[in-house]
């Protein structure tokens, strides 16, 4: 009988060992399918995206402009734009038709109030903006607009 007994607890022996081995194959399994998810969640379209963002046209720099604030003849502003093109030929065009946009900047900016300070009064700056120079433009357009110097005085 004492054969009997030890060989019973030899196989509970190895009857316990194999679930375990089972249990952590399948938790390494899941880890690793985790971590592949996981990467392809966050860290692969994270990475993708900066590529986007990165790109810009080609930039025309205007001059500065001072101009009376609309109303008020103590108060100035004075700003200065970079011009997100569509192609390289709306560079030239705007060079052919600086006083166009000259006039259309001064005009615009001197018929702005305090209002413009606030950030949703700077982003409507720049769509009016935008939307008056891209009028008289017939090569391409203006994308984006962006602030080289913003000042009030």
């Amino acid at each position: 009988m004492s054969l009997e007994v030890n060989f019973q607890e030899d196989n509970k022996k190895d009857f316990n060992k194999k679930p375990l081995v089972v249990l952590l194959f399948v938790l390494f399994l899941v880890m690793l399918g985790s971590g592949f998810f996981i990467y392809q969640l966050v860290l692969a379209k994270s990475l993708g995206s900066e590529k986007v963002l990165t790109k810009i046209g080609p930039i025309y720099e205007t001059e500065e402009f001072v101009v009376n604030m609309s109303g008020s003849v103590n108060r100035y502003i004075k700003a200065q734009f970079a011009l997100e093109l569509s192609n390289k030929k709306v560079k030239k065009e705007l060079e052919e038709k600086m006083p166009l946009l000259l006039d259309t900047v001064i005009m615009i900016l001197s018929d702005q109030t305090v209002e413009v300070l606030k950030p949703q009064g700077k982003e409507i700056l720049k769509n009016n903006l935008i939307e008056a120079i891209n009028k008289f433009l017939d090569k391409g357009k203006i994308e984006k607009i962006y602030y080289l110097i913003f000042q009030l005085t």
